[in-house]
């Protein structure tokens, strides 16, 4: 037996069987991935370096970070998410190299 969706009748006029025929349509379609303006990053990076103590914004922060840059709250969710774990990666390699090094003796 075939693992396909079935396909709604061929005569499908109201609302609910059109919209099944455009979810069935777009399935297996990748979103397009769009990037920031330059001005929508200013805005989430001088946020996020200006709560470093605490980059975790609430919600009527994230909503108004939205409309400020144009996008939605879950982009200002995910690319506050992403920040926080590419500054933790990034603060971590630095540890890192700092340990790696080691002081010059000096020679007597």
């Amino acid at each position: 037996m075939p693992n396909s969706v079935p396909s709604p009748p061929a005569m499908c006029n109201n609302a609910v069987c059109s919209q099944l025929l455009l979810i069935k349509s777009r399935a297996g379609q990748k979103k397009k991935r769009q990037n920031f303006s330059r001005e929508a990053i200013r805005i989430l990076n001088d946020y996020f370096l200006e709560h470093i103590d605490l980059p975790y914004p609430d919600d009527s922060i994230k909503m108004a970070l939205a409309e400020k840059c144009g996008i939605t709250l879950a982009q200002v969710s995910n690319w506050f998410g992403n920040k926080r774990i590419r500054f933790r990666k990034s603060q971590l390699k630095g540890i890192e190299k700092g340990a790696k090094k080691e002081p010059k003796r000096e020679e007597q």
